[in-house]
This record gives C-alpha cells, sequence and structure tokens, in this order.
C-alpha cells in the first residue's frame, strides 16, 4: 500500500471518528419565512430567529433572536428556556455570568 493510500486512510479516519455528530436547531411550531429564518407571534410581538448548527459536544449554544414589538406596551424578556425532549434547560442573557476573556 502506497503512502499517501495510507495517508488518505488515516486522514479519513480521524475526520470520521474524532468530531462528533453535528445538531442542527430549528424551533417546533414556528413558521418558517426563509430558508433558514423562522418568525412566530405573541400578543403582537413578532419573534425571528435563524437555524443554528453547531457540534453535539460543544458547551455553548448562542442562537439570537429579534423581536419587533407591534403593539404600544413595553416588551421585557424577564426569563427564558431551552426545551428539549422534555428537559428543560435556564437560558443566560447575553452579559450575564462569568466574563470570558
Amino acid at each position: 500500500m502506497s503512502v499517501l493510500l495510507r495517508l488518505l486512510l488515516l486522514l479519513f479516519g480521524v475526520v470520521v471518528l474524532a468530531c462528533d455528530p453535528g445538531f442542527v436547531y430549528r424551533p417546533r411550531g414556528w413558521e418558517r419565512v426563509e430558508s433558514y429564518e423562522w418568525s412566530t407571534r405573541i400578543d403582537g410581538v413578532e419573534i425571528r430567529t435563524r437555524t443554528y448548527s453547531d457540534l453535539i459536544g460543544s458547551t455553548y449554544f448562542g442562537p439570537e433572536f429579534e423581536l419587533t414589538n407591534g403593539t404600544e406596551d413595553t416588551v421585557v424578556i424577564e426569563d427564558a428556556r431551552l426545551i428539549v425532549e422534555g428537559r428543560s434547560y435556564p437560558v443566560r442573557f447575553s452579559g450575564e455570568g462569568e466574563l470570558r476573556w
């Protein structure tokens, strides 16, 4: 077996075995408004987000949300939760928690 073929097989093995499988986040029950963008409305407030993907072994999940307030009331987000397969995870808003350098 040639050295090049051995290197290619080794590289293929590393790529296949060393990488975590990926996941794709799409909000359930939301309307797809563009190929990778989702939207929902709650009491006159539109919330949009984009499809988010990462590796399963990641310790950080950071999708962004855009809110458009179609009412004259003030909107304040006090809490949020990520719910996956019956499990609920608290959300830390940007700027909360430990500083990262």
